[in-house]
């Protein structure tokens, strides 16, 4: 019977010199995977998966830039941000399970988030793919999410808890069903949406509208909730409670209206 001999770090050597891989710090093998106490760095390849695969990673690990299909090989663990923008990734499955930073993805092909981590602590960076919904992304973000560009005509999936912003501009959303229950900063959309968000409230602190031509005849927002943007974050943690919207989606300008004389005059 034979035995599967292990990397051995003349190989590592050989791959890193081979592919233009940049490993600062130090590194062992251990199973077969590499350890990096440091940072790893390939970028601007033609390579379409990881030519190692990795273990845990200090630092930084950043696979960016290059024609990658597939995450396998990818580091089980991340210290610092994982980058993997500007590739050709469908899928995140094989993504790190745990992430310090920032997880970066934009400019790929996504459809799926399925494999991302449930928890990140950094910002999550999405933008410019081809998902259709959050379904299968991480229920905690610390940071920002960062998901304009896309095909979204759902929320579905979105975080319950982001301390940054939420940016979902240039999508194909009809409303904010799902939308998170908390957004430590900005919620920023375009005025192609309604702010219809079902039976939900949203603790938001600032509320941003981008003004687009509209995709049908009229635009979804209508100028009095553009108008009165300031008072929305009052709004929007109350929304199941108030008659704003019907369960259609129609807006009630009238009892807006009414709502708005109430906190002009120091309702909070």
């Amino acid at each position: 019977m034979s035995v599967k001999r292990g990397l051995t770090k003349k190989e590592v050597h050989f791959i890193a010199k081979k592919f233009n891989l940049r490993i600062t710090g130090t590194y062992s093998i251990k199973n077969g995977l590499v350890d990096i106490d440091g940072d790893f760095y390939l970028t601007h390849t033609s390579l379409q998966k990881l030519p190692l695969k990795f273990g845990k990673v200090s630092g930084d690990f950043i696979c960016s830039s290059n024609t990658l299909q597939t995450l396998i090989g990818a580091p089980i663990s991340v210290g610092g941000n994982f980058n993997c923008y500007g590739n050709k990734l469908k899928s995140l499955k094989h993504s790190p399970t745990d992430v310090g930073g920032d997880f970066s993805c934009h400019e790929n092909s996504l459809i799926s988030l399925n494999g991302s981590p449930k928890n990140i602590k950094g910002n999550f960076n999405i933008f410019l793919n081809q998902l259709k919904n959050l379904k299968g992304g991480p229920q905690i973000v610390a940071g920002s999410y960062h998901a304009f560009n896309n095909r979204l005509t759902t929320l579905e999936g979105a975080p319950s808890y982001i301390g940054g912003s939420f940016h979902i501009a240039n999508n194909r959303l009809k409303n904010l069903v799902g939308i998170s229950k908390y957004i430590g900063n900005i919620l920023s959309i375009d005025n192609n949406i309604s702010m219809y968000m079902g039976s939900q409230n949203c603790c938001v602190q600032k509320i941003e509208i981008e003004i687009q031509e509209p995709k049908q005849k009229e635009p979804l927002l209508p100028l009095l909730l553009i108008e009165n943007k300031k008072h929305l974050p009052a709004v929007f943690r109350y929304m199941s409670y108030l008659d704003i919207f019907s369960e259609e989606g129609i807006f009630n300008e009238l009892n807006f209206l009414d709502i708005i004389y109430d906190l002009n005059a120091g309702l909070r």
